[in-house]
C-alpha cells in the first residue's frame, strides 16, 4: 500500500478504531449466561397466568473471547497504520506541507476549503497539485531505494 493509499485511508482507519474499541468493551461485558422471566399461563382452562424463570446461555465464552480476539489484532493493525501515517506528515520537513498533509488527511477537509485555513487565496487546486506532486516525488524516491 502506498503512503498516498495510507494517507486516505486515516479517517477510516479512526472511526475503525473507535467502533473496535467499543465493540471489545461490549463483548467484555456481555454475560456468559442469562435469565429472565417469563409470564406463561396453564395449557387448559381455567388459563390461570403464572411466571417462570429461564435460564440460557447468550455465548459460549471461549467464542467471546476468540471475537475478543480478533477485534483486538484488528484494533492494533489500525492503530500501526494510524501511527505509521502520523510519523510520515512529522517527519516531511516543509511546515506548509505538513499543515497542507494534516488538513486534507487527518482533518478531512476538502481541497476548497484548505486555502481559508491557510489564510491563502484560492480555490484549492495549486494545493491539491503541491500535495499529489510531492507524494509522487516520495513515492518515487521509495521505489528507487
Amino acid at each position: 500500500m502506498t503512503i498516498r493509499e495510507k494517507l486516505e485511508q486515516y479517517r477510516a482507519l479512526v472511526v475503525e478504531v473507535r467502533n473496535l474499541e467499543q465493540r471489545i468493551s461490549d463483548m467484555q461485558t456481555q454475560k456468559v449466561s442469562s435469565c429472565d422471566i417469563v409470564k406463561m399461563s396453564s395449557p387448559e382452562f381455567p388459563f390461570t397466568e403464572h411466571s417462570s424463570k429461564v435460564i440460557g446461555h447468550a455465548i459460549d465464552k471461549t467464542t467471546l473471547q476468540k471475537v475478543v480476539g480478533i477485534y483486538k489484532d484488528r484494533l492494533e493493525k489500525a492503530m500501526a497504520m494510524m501511527l505509521e501515517v502520523e510519523t510520515f506528515i512529522s517527519s516531511v520537513e516543509d511546515s506548509e506541507m505538513r499543515e497542507l498533509l494534516r488538513l486534507r488527511y487527518i482533518e478531512g477537509l476538502p481541497w476548497w476549503k484548505i486555502p481559508m485555513r491557510l489564510e491563502m487565496a484560492g480555490d484549492g487546486t495549486w494545493q491539491c497539485k503541491k500535495v499529489y506532486g510531492f507524494l509522487q516525488n516520495f513515492e518515487n524516491r521509495q521505489e528507487n531505494q
